[in-house]
């Protein structure tokens, strides 16, 4: 499942941790927006969590309706972080929020402490923060 699906990602990266392997396509909003967003830092990006089949959404404490779970086998969510880890951090989660709402927007932007949920859900929106969360000043 290795397929290259941008200049820059490949299927694999969005796959179910679980290796159940799920069959799915990413959505091509989504794949977009992150494309623009890897494109614009000029360095890699790790997606720490896409796809999700219900076992393993529940097992990470997922939210019953998440992005993550695919809809007719397309996945509209990614958790993104840099992938040096010594970038991961409030300022660089920061950074990449900022980057997706000015390149997207995103339907969907959830920002945490050392990563970004980016989704491009087809109906609704959602804004949140991590309780915690300590923008750096």
């Amino acid at each position: 499942m290795a397929n290259q699906i941008s200049r820059n990602f490949y299927l694999s990266e969005f796959a179910c941790r679980c290796e159940c392997e799920t069959p799915f396509k990413v959505a091509p909003s989504l794949l977009q927006l992150l494309q623009r967003i890897r494109t614009r830092i000029d360095q890699g990006l790790y997606i720490s969590s896409g796809l999700r089949c219900p076992k393993h959404n529940t097992n990470v404490g997922g939210a019953k309706k998440s992005w993550h779970l695919p809809r007719d086998g397309v996945l509209y969510a990614a958790d993104v972080m840099f992938y040096d880890p010594t970038n991961r951090n409030e300022r660089s989660a920061l950074w990449l929020n900022a980057l997706a709402e000015n390149l997207g927007p995103p339907t969907g932007l959830g920002l945490y402490k050392n990563r970004v949920h980016i989704d491009q859900r087809p109906v609704g929106k959602g804004r949140w923060i991590e309780e915690g969360f300590r923008p750096p000043l």
